[in-house]
């Protein structure tokens, strides 16, 4: 399975600051689908594409680990 996020502003509240201005982002997710074109087309189509990105679910790295190793 595979996770369409998108990059979201986030500013860190001033407690955590320290007296410094500190604008960060956080990836969130939007949909997640089992098929990397369909999400990669959905991308394509977007305004800003470098703001978008997928990732893999654990399950998916832990399955590619084991092929990797089972071809060894």
């Amino acid at each position: 399975m595979y996770i369409l996020e998108h990059k979201k502003l986030y500013i860190v509240p001033e407690p955590l600051r320290k007296n410094r201005c500190c604008q960060s982002y956080r990836w969130e997710q939007v949909c997640m689908c089992s098929d990397r074109a369909v999400l990669e087309e959905a991308i394509a189509k977007r305004r800003n594409p470098k703001e978008w990105r997928i990732t893999e679910t654990a399950n998916e790295c832990e399955k590619r680990r084991l092929e990797m190793e089972a071809e060894k």
